[in-house]
């Protein structure tokens, strides 16, 4: 009788203040699914088990504006106060965050971001570059560049430039920037400095940079990755691979050291012999260790979505091409970019942990 009084009780206390009850607040997780962009920086300052108070927005918001000020705008429009009072976040340690406004550090027109959710490591601090240095001497005569003096050298077949193009005779890029869909060579001619078509030419693409915005962003397994931050096209010029050109006598001194510390960002260029290029005279190699630019941060794919291309401008200098990066298909925003590394097969295999469904096991 006494359990059924306290129940008639309770009963009617809650009849009296439906009117007046509080809206309930949402659980940790309703919250970090609703809002993940504030939950994420509350949980990056929490490092033990902690009652946060919403009264905590102005931090959030003035750390956002202190790193990234693209966000505050995003943050002052969620109208949550009401909804939530307090928010429970249990850490054993401090989550990881690191921000990096430009790894370029001013040095690219387009500032390159880096975020690190994962650890709490920094991204290395590299001497960056917007062209290759080459550090042997030229044995290759740069005279030998034929330079057009066209009016309009979209016309097919009409360019000089285009001449030694592998069996096409015609510039790659279309009007937009973007290589043509039908193009099937490896090597692509741009034209150069000396030719008398404007800027504007068509067939003047890796020479202009980057022109999208990416992020470094460290992944969960890989080390660094570069993702992009917004949609790329079929085609697109993602960035230009740059470094230390050096011998392949050079690239095997560092390569032992480099493996040592189990780290290299060396690009061959001896795989270059296969094509027609019998001018060729010395085997090089790109050294992006610590000369380099974003191009030095991408990952190894079995199924890549970028292609590379080794471009030719102002001189035909087959000891040093330049290597571009295009997109194989179009790219979604904060999807990774990454090629296929084309390893030499060695007694020592690299596991791959690209994950793709056609992945080949190893780094070959």
């Amino acid at each position: 009788e006494k359990k059924k009084g306290k129940e008639k009780e309770k009963e009617k206390q809650d009849s009296s203040t439906t009117t007046n009850r509080p809206k309930r607040k949402k659980t940790k997780e309703e919250f970090k699914e609703e809002f993940p962009l504030i939950s994420q920086f509350i949980s990056t300052l929490a490092n033990t088990e902690t009652e946060l108070s919403l009264d905590f927005l102005p931090l959030v918001e003035k750390s956002l504006t202190d790193a990234h000020a693209q966000y505050v705008e995003r943050l002052r429009v969620l109208s949550i106060t009401n909804e939530v009072n307090t928010l429970t976040l249990s850490y054993l340690t401090q989550p990881p965050f690191v921000l990096v406004n430009d790894v370029s550090g001013g040095v690219s027109p387009i500032p390159i971001p880096a975020v690190n959710e994962v650890n709490h490591i920094e991204p290395p601090k590299i001497h960056y570059l917007m062209e290759s240095k080459k550090l042997f001497e030229d044995q290759w005569d740069q005279s030998a560049h034929i330079a057009c003096n066209c009016t309009d050298c979209s016309k097919d077949g009409a360019c000089p430039c285009m001449e030694d193009t592998e069996s096409q005779r015609y510039i790659c890029y279309n009007s937009a920037g973007l290589i043509k869909d039908d193009y099937v060579g490896s090597v692509i001619y741009e034209c150069g400095k000396r030719c008398t078509c404007g800027i504007s030419c068509p067939s003047r693409v890796l020479q202009k940079g980057q022109t999208v915005p990416l992020q470094v962003f460290m992944t969960k397994d890989r080390g660094w990755g570069v993702r992009a931050l917004r949609t790329i096209p079929k085609g697109q010029l993602v960035a230009e691979y740059v470094g230390e050109i050096i011998t392949e006598e050079e690239a095997e001194r560092r390569g032992q050291k480099y493996d040592i510390i189990g780290q290299s960002y060396l690009f061959d260029l001896d795989h270059l012999d296969h094509m027609e290029f019998s001018q060729k005279t010395i085997d090089t190699t790109i050294d992006a260790n610590f000369y380099g630019n974003v191009a030095r941060f991408f990952n190894h794919s079995c199924e890549p979505n970028m292609e590379n291309y080794q471009v030719f401008i102002d001189a035909f200098d087959f000891e040093a091409p330049r290597i571009g990066f295009y997109t194989k298909r179009a790219i979604e925003p904060l999807e990774e970019l990454t090629f296929d590394y084309k390893y030499k097969t060695t007694s020592k295999k690299m596991k791959c942990m690209c994950g793709a469904p056609s992945c080949r096991g190893y780094l070959t």
